[in-house]
């Protein structure tokens, strides 16, 4: 597909337009909002614990979604809490999509043995618990960041690289694949720049779904 049709696709779906336009506004209410409002989301004031929400009867100086135990603003802290889920969300689907897509494509147009080897290596991630894998490896190597992005990008890949492979086995009969094969046109053109451009949707639709699920 190309991507003047693709795009124009996107801009006629009122259900994409409402979707990237929340995204957008919860994105820039994370990193914009905590650098107008005074409330420091680490400095505990036991005064102000457990202070009602105040909503927006003092604009953004008041406490909008009252105090935690520790007198904290809650509202910042959730705020800064947002700026922290994005960030790992799209981190870890980047690379579950740069993951699966390439596996996909490669099992997709290859076949043979190496179908075989991705296959079975997404049948044995898919048979781990996520949960059960993640507590492993926090037991193991420690609570971070980087165990964190390690485990949901270990296991959110194989989703897209299943639908990416059967997208490629459909694309690959067609007649220009043939053609470019039949040419001697490069395995890395053939994949990147000719079947690539047509299995992008579900590539799309699957990592802005692996965005909400993995936060």
């Amino acid at each position: 597909m190309e991507k003047g049709i693709l795009f124009s696709r996107m801009k006629r779906s009122y259900f994409f337009i409402i979707g990237v336009s929340g995204v957008i506004l919860l994105f820039l209410a994370c990193y914009v909002l905590p650098l107008v409002i005074h409330w420091d989301p680490l400095v505990n004031s036991l005064r102000d614990r457990f202070l009602p929400p105040e909503g927006f009867s003092e604009a953004l100086q008041g406490h909008i979604l009252g105090t935690d135990s520790l007198g904290r603003d809650v509202f910042v802290r959730l705020l800064i809490g947002g700026q922290y889920s994005f960030r790992l969300a799209f981190i870890c689907v980047a690379l579950q999509v740069t993951i699966g897509s390439i596996m996909g494509m490669l099992s997709g147009y290859l076949g043979g043995w190496i179908d075989v080897v991705i296959m079975r290596a997404c049948d044995m991630v898919m048979s781990i618990p996520g949960l059960v894998l993640a507590m492993a490896i926090m037991a193991i190597f420690g609570v971070s960041t980087t165990n964190l992005v390690f485990c949901l990008t270990f296991t959110g890949w194989v989703n897209i690289c299943k639908v990416t492979r059967n997208d490629v086995r459909i694309v690959k009969q067609q007649e220009f694949i043939m053609a470019s094969s039949a040419l001697g046109a490069g395995l890395p053109h053939i994949i990147f720049r000719q079947i690539f451009p047509n299995v992008t949707t579900n590539i799309i639709i699957l990592g802005s779904q692996r965005i909400g699920m993995t936060i």
